[in-house]
């Protein structure tokens, strides 16, 4: 009897080989495309319906997947960055309103009143990201030479 149970367990575990690597394979796709949409581990693996330690699990050994998955990080920071472009260079329309919630119009055009809002932050992020070595906060050196930085410090006090 229970040689039987044996076999039909293992017959059936064959069986169903195929149908958990394609789950498994949707689950990967699916986990792939969430993270990429919008950029966050546990939402993405929600979605995909797995759980956190089956994704590291599935990204230790798997390195094709692990490779999608650093794609679509890639993917959804180009994504961020082309917002903030846009937010920092387009701006953003904002509708005026007067006290009483009622949209102030164009008096040329009879249209609502709107008026474009920029970011200098965002701006100035992307161009400490882009260009680092013309917008760095600050420049630190640092000398170990001790006749050098008293030279250095008497030409600056002369300054």
């Amino acid at each position: 009897m229970d040689k039987k149970k044996n076999k039909n367990a293992a017959k059936k575990s064959r069986q169903n080989g195929p149908y958990i690597e394609r789950t498994r394979t949707f689950k990967k796709k699916k986990f792939v495309e969430a993270y990429a949409d919008n950029g966050g581990m546990l939402r993405s693996c929600e979605i995909a319906g797995i759980y956190h330690t089956t994704l590291s699990d599935w990204k230790g050994k798997d390195p094709d997947f692990a490779a999608e998955v650093e794609f679509a990080d890639r993917k959804y920071v180009e994504r961020l960055e082309a917002e903030c472009d846009r937010r920092a260079v387009e701006g953003v329309r904002r509708l005026k309103f007067n006290k009483a919630g009622f949209p102030f119009t164009d008096p040329d055009t009879g249209e609502a009143y709107e008026e474009r809002h920029y970011s200098d932050n965002l701006l100035m992020f992307r161009l400490k990201a882009k260009a680092p070595e013309k917008y760095r906060e600050r420049h630190e050196v640092k000398m170990s030479d001790a006749k050098l930085n008293a030279e250095i410090q008497r030409l600056l006090d002369k300054r």
